[in-house]
């Protein structure tokens, strides 16, 4: 239990804060156009997943990494979405991979 909010894993607490903050913080309490970049930010950070060549996939390296990934064309527009999600990556201590 989680300060009223029930887990299987106590580890997914730490998560509820970041919730309670990103919602209305960075989406606004809806899914607009912050909502759209950020699901957009997340699935040209998953594409690049290759279980031939190992590594890749969702794992923040768009963010970390964005003096060189926003370099590519198909990346245009990104850097919105990394720009609004830094501060919240910072202010709860997680990983852009996590984010």
């Amino acid at each position: 239990m989680c300060g009223g909010q029930t887990v299987t894993n106590e580890a997914c607490c730490a998560w509820f804060s970041v919730l309670e903050d990103i919602l209305p913080n960075m989406f606004d309490n809806e899914c607009g156009d912050d909502a759209h970049g950020a699901l957009h930010l997340m699935f040209h950070d998953a594409i690049g997943f290759s279980p031939s060549q190992g590594g890749g996939g969702a794992d923040g390296s768009i963010i970390v990494f964005s003096d060189t990934k926003l370099t590519y064309p198909a990346n245009s527009g990104l850097d919105d979405p990394i720009n609004t999600e830094i501060p919240f990556i910072q202010a709860h201590n997680v990983t852009p991979g996590d984010l």
